[in-house]
C-alpha cells in the first residue's frame, strides 16, 4: 500500500482484517503514525516507511526510500546540465516567496508528467524546491538541492544532503553539500525490503 496517510489507515485496517485473516499484508511509504495503528493487526508483519527510523526500536520497521526510485527514468542522470539552477515548486506547499525575485531562473510547477519533471532536473546543476519529491528525484539524479520550503521535519530528514534558502542564493550555492550516489543506496534498499516481504 502506498502512501497512506493517518486518517485512512483505520479503514485500510478493517479492509485488510475482513478481507485478508490468512495472509501477511505489507505497508510501504507510509508514516510512522499509520503503522503504530497498524501493528494492533497481527497480520500486519512488516513496513517500509519514508522517515528515517534510526531511532525507531521496532523491528517490524525499516526505512525504505519512495519506490519511485526502481523506475528506468532514473537510470541516465548524467546529462548535460544546461542551466546552473532551476526551481521546481509544488504549489500545494508553502515556501520562500523570495525566490520569485530570481526571474532569470527557469521554473517549473511540480505537476504534469513525471518524464518533464525529470528532464528539468536533469538539466540543471542545482535544484531549488520545497517539496519532498523535488528534493529526492534530484538526489536520485546526483544533483545538489537548495530547500525553500518550511517543513522542519522534511528539512531535519534530508539534513545532510541539502543547504535551506536564505535569501542569498549565491551563498547558499557556496554551501551546498557535495553530490552523492543515492540511486544506488536507495534501489538498494528496495531491493532488499522487496526481498523480505515476497
Amino acid at each position: 500500500a502506498l502512501g497512506i496517510s493517518n486518517d485512512r489507515i483505520r479503514s485500510l485496517m478493517e479492509f485488510i482484517t475482513k478481507d485478508f485473516p490468512r495472509n501477511e499484508v505489507v505497508i510501504w511509504n507510509t508514516t510512522y503514525g499509520a503503522i503504530k495503528q497498524g501493528f494492533k493487526h497481527k497480520n500486519l508483519t512488516h513496513f517500509g516507511i519514508l522517515d528515517n527510523v534510526k531511532e525507531r526500536r521496532d523491528e517490524k520497521v525499516k526505512w525504505v526510500p519512495h519506490s519511485s526510485c526502481l523506475l528506468d527514468l532514473f537510470n541516465k542522470y548524467e546529462h548535460d546540465q544546461k542551466e546552473s539552477h532551476g526551481i521546481l515548486i509544488d504549489q500545494t506547499q508553502t515556501y520562500d516567496k523570495r525566490i520569485n525575485d530570481f526571474d532569470d531562473i527557469e521554473k517549473l510547477m511540480l505537476s504534469g508528467e513525471l518524464k518533464n519533471i525529470i528532464q528539468f532536473i536533469k538539466n540543471v546543476k542545482v535544484v531549488i524546491t520545497n517539496s519532498y519529491f523535488g528534493i529526492y528525484w534530484s538526489l536520485l539524479l546526483n544533483r545538489q538541492v537548495i530547500y525553500c520550503g518550511d517543513d522542519v521535519k522534511l528539512s531535519r530528514r534530508f539534513k545532510d544532503q541539502i543547504t535551506e534558502f536564505t535569501g542569498n542564493l549565491e551563498d547558499d550555492t557556496k554551501h551546498l553539500p557535495s553530490s552523492n550516489r543515492y540511486l544506488e543506496k536507495c534501489r538498494s534498499v528496495c531491493t532488499e525490503f522487496i526481498e523480505l516481504i515476497l
